[in-house]
């Protein structure tokens, strides 16, 4: 089921609006702390981890490239300054941290484990572009094209709600 929708002119690319992403799922209460989040490759630089865990106290599990090194994430995840900022907590932020990094590092090792659900979250969007007609939005001003896609995304979200949730009934569905 989504969980936000935000809607950009121009179609950043996702690294850009990583933190947007992260901001309004955090306003809204959808994320807490020590949640995984999954992310596809298109987040993917070293950097995202480490904003995830310091600033958000999430898991972000983005599905690593090819070019991935395990050990240049292991040197990247180092304390933020915040965390000695103040003395008394200073003990539970590392250790929260420490948690956060572990878990990161034991997920990215079996991410292929992960695979399938990313796998459902594509044939959902498939869904929404080929068997909703979201791919192609015509429409003259941005409100009817927000209208559109809001209306699109609760659709499909109906849609798996009712039992369409596995992968071969999603792409069923994208492919009428």
């Amino acid at each position: 089921m989504p969980v936000a929708i935000l809607i950009h002119s121009g179609a950043p690319h996702d690294t850009k609006i990583f933190t947007e992403y992260k901001e309004n799922l955090r306003k809204r209460r959808i994320i807490s702390k020590k949640d995984t989040i999954i992310f596809g490759r298109r987040y993917y630089k070293y950097e995202k981890y480490q904003i995830g865990i310091s600033k958000y106290k999430i898991v972000p599990l983005i599905f690593p490239k090819e070019k991935f090194k395990l050990q240049k994430l292991k040197d990247k995840l180092t304390y933020p300054l915040r965390v000695f900022k103040d003395k008394k907590t200073e003990n539970q932020a590392k250790k929260l941290y420490k948690i956060l990094t572990k878990t990161l590092i034991q997920k990215i090792q079996n991410w292929k484990r992960y695979k399938p659900i990313r796998g459902k979250i594509e044939d959902f969007f498939k869904l929404c572009k080929s068997g909703l007609g979201l791919k192609k939005i015509h429409k003259y001003t941005p409100n009817s094209a927000e209208k559109t896609t809001i209306l699109t995304v609760l659709l499909a979200g109906l849609i798996t709600t009712q039992g369409y949730n596995t992968k071969t009934a999603l792409q069923k569905l994208s492919e009428t």
